[in-house]
């Protein structure tokens, strides 16, 4: 019965935990600020997922699947190398957001 209770105390820490890292992020999230350089924000919040550039627009997005059924995205946008524009939202999990690539050989 203690390997029991051990057992499931030792799973529910495991769950808070990723649970917190998820939490941490969005934290680092408040972190950023208008002004802030590419290198600030990197200490910030690492290395994108994504980048884009659009006109003189640079565009870092991260994404965190805090739970199954959505993930959070964030976008922070850089001009002159300094962060001019921050956005964040969910976007549902569901197949039709999935791209399907075809290759025509």
């Amino acid at each position: 019965m203690k390997k029991l209770l051990y057992l499931f105390t030792i799973c529910c820490m495991l769950l808070v935990s990723s649970c917190g890292t998820i939490d941490n992020m969005s934290n680092a999230m408040f972190k950023v600020k208008k002004g802030m350089t590419t290198e600030e924000v990197s200490r910030v919040l690492g290395k994108p997922d994504y980048r884009r550039f659009n006109e003189d627009i640079e565009e870092w997005q991260y994404e965190r699947i805090p739970w199954i059924g959505y993930t959070k995205i964030f976008i922070v946008g850089f001009c002159d190398g300094k962060v001019v524009n921050f956005n964040s939202f969910r976007e549902p999990n569901t197949p039709e957001n999935k791209v399907n690539v075809e290759v025509n050989n």
